[in-house]
């Protein structure tokens, strides 16, 4: 039996379960499915809970 760490909550409990499915997926078949899981369950989650990244706003947020 596995400990499965408690969802993280800076995301929508949705998004992070998103996240964490892809980080689970198997490398057997292809060494890379994994990356290639997280990078679009990451684009999938940008798409649908924009609002959760501040890309390009992080000067705005300290005053510079």
């Amino acid at each position: 039996m596995t400990n499965t760490p408690p969802l993280a909550m800076v995301l929508p409990a949705a998004a992070a379960l998103l996240l964490r499915q892809a980080a689970l997926t198997p490398t057997t078949a292809d060494p890379l499915a994994r990356v290639k899981a997280i990078e679009q369950a990451t684009a999938r989650v940008k798409r649908e809970w924009s609002a959760y990244f501040l890309v390009g706003k992080i000067d705005d947020l300290r005053g510079a």
